[in-house]
């Protein structure tokens, strides 16, 4: 039902809600389900919207790593995508980001304005304040580390 959506309305959008009445029409079974997070829900009709789904998602995921036992000094600060997975006992400063797919190990402290992208960061490893570190694997020295790590502030380290 899906695939028969058209944009034949005045905003020439798509409309979820046509798709369940078509198939009311087609006599599929149509349930109401009711949702333990209502922001579940949310619509997304302009740019202030999604940026507001988005900033929902960072959050739910910042309170799963933080019960996970990972400190982030300013939560509402950092930006931590979908597929990225923090060790216990690491520590995340304000204004960090971490996007795609990030491993950062257990005891890892990623300092204010930390930049990730892509990489693994090492067991115990620090990465400076308002680093880049895109595509790499960084660290203590470990097989695959790239030594630069924790050569200062401003740092920047790539595949």
């Amino acid at each position: 039902y899906l695939r028969g959506l058209t944009p034949d309305n005045a905003l020439g959008e798509l409309y979820l809600t046509d798709a369940i009445t078509a198939a009311a029409a087609a006599d599929r079974r149509v349930a109401l389900v009711a949702l333990g997070d209502p922001d579940e829900a949310f619509g997304v009709n302009d740019r202030l919207e999604l940026a507001t789904v988005h900033r929902l998602l960072v959050e739910r995921k910042v309170r799963s790593l933080a019960l996970g036992g990972v400190t982030f000094v300013d939560p509402p600060s950092a930006t931590v995508g979908a597929g990225v997975e923090i060790g216990p006992d690491s520590i995340v400063h304000a204004a960090v980001t971490l996007t795609g797919r990030c491993v950062i190990g257990p005891r890892v402290t990623l300092q204010t304005g930390a930049w990730i992208r892509d990489s693994v960061i090492d067991e115990g490893a620090t990465i400076e304040p308002y680093s880049v570190v895109d595509g790499a694997v960084v660290g203590l020295g470990g097989q695959g580390a790239d030594p630069r790590c924790g050569r200062g502030q401003f740092g920047f380290v790539a595949r």
